[in-house]
């Protein structure tokens, strides 16, 4: 991975990027994004509350970090 999209993607650094707005933007959208995935199909995959609230949080985290990534691949162009 190149040493530019790392550094987009890992850290919080917003001098890494081309245009700031991806991230001010991009990451509370693919949370929001996340967390609404994750209550649709928490409830058909978990039974109990905790399970559903887990999931979601999973999913929150998951959509942020491939969404980010996909903003940092495309910000690097």
């Amino acid at each position: 991975m190149d040493a530019s999209l790392k550094a987009r993607i890992f850290r919080t650094d917003l001098s890494a990027w081309n245009n700031k707005w991806y991230v001010i933007f991009g990451s509370p959208i693919f949370a929001a994004i996340g967390v609404l995935l994750g209550w649709l199909f928490g409830g058909h995959l978990f039974s109990s509350e905790l399970g559903v609230v887990l999931i979601a949080s999973l999913f929150a985290g998951a959509t942020v970090l491939i969404g980010n990534t996909v903003l940092a691949v495309i910000d690097s162009r």
